[in-house]
């Protein structure tokens, strides 16, 4: 089993984790280390581009901050975030008809495959997928508006 808890690694510690002496879930999905993978390959949901690669060292340094007992699961994508290529896309990186896409795409799967724990692949990923023209980032639907005014 493994748990979806979108948030960052002290909130995961704390709310799925547990603690050493009282220990909780044994594996959530590493979100903190799969948005420092997206924003060193890709750009994140927000258009956040561009990092280099300490950003993905300072993923492995939050793994700190979990007991011992917990085995982060590394995911680039799931049923809630954007596909990795429509993210290549939308930071106009690359498109699906370019190398730089596919040369991506292996990297991101490259670094997953060293990652030490569990990995989750969503389908379609294995094969680059993404949806046709969905690069387009909505920003002025009724849920992103509705947003901005919470904020």
């Amino acid at each position: 089993m493994v748990a979806e808890i979108w948030n960052g690694e002290d909130y995961i510690a704390e709310t799925g984790y547990g603690t050493e002496e009282a220990p909780a879930l044994c594996s959530a999905f590493d979100f903190p280390m799969r948005y420092r993978i997206v924003e060193t390959l890709a750009a994140n949901e927000s258009n956040v581009s561009g990092r280099d690669a300490s950003w993905l060292a300072n993923g492995y340094e939050t793994h700190a901050k979990y007991p011992d007992h917990a085995k982060p699961n590394l995911m680039l994508g799931n049923h809630d975030l954007v596909r990795f290529g429509d993210l290549l896309q939308r930071g106009d990186i690359a498109e699906p008809n370019e190398d730089e896409y596919w040369l991506r795409h292996k990297a991101a799967f490259a670094f997953q495959a060293a990652y030490t724990g569990p990995i989750t692949l969503y389908y379609g990923e294995e094969i680059g997928d993404e949806v046709p023209d969905f690069d387009d980032q909505v920003t002025s639907d009724c849920a992103v508006q509705a947003y901005v005014m919470t904020m």
